[in-house]
């Protein structure tokens, strides 16, 4: 799909084996984020990034928890009176940019 920062390109694999890999590569003019995910149906940690600029490689995780522990812990805590830490006008534009980026590569797929 072409926006107005550049082109996306969505690549989805499936193989013969019960393995799954879960990554997300996007890679930019000048760096790379490459996302390692454990499967959604185990708690063992979080996931791990890589950026990659100019040869120079940071890599973050993998940590403790894991987002399924760290969705219901903010929960728990807005359900005792925090503040969200998200804005959800933030939340709901992202879901927003989620959907319409889903739907144009279905359309790029459907030609």
């Amino acid at each position: 799909a072409q926006g107005p920062a550049g082109v996306i390109e969505f690549v989805a694999r499936t193989g013969g084996m019960w393995a799954p890999d879960w990554t997300f590569a996007a890679v930019g003019a000048d760096a790379q984020i490459n996302l390692d995910f454990p499967p959604s149906y185990v708690h063992r940690g979080s996931a791990v990034a890589e950026v990659v600029r100019r040869g120079e490689v940071r890599r973050f995780g993998p940590f403790d928890a894991d987002g399924y522990d760290r969705e219901w812990l903010e929960v728990a805590a807005i359900l005792n009176g925090a503040a969200p830490r998200y804005d959800l006008d933030h939340l709901r534009a992202d879901i927003v940019y989620a959907l319409d980026l889903a739907e144009a590569c279905a359309k790029e797929v459907a030609r």
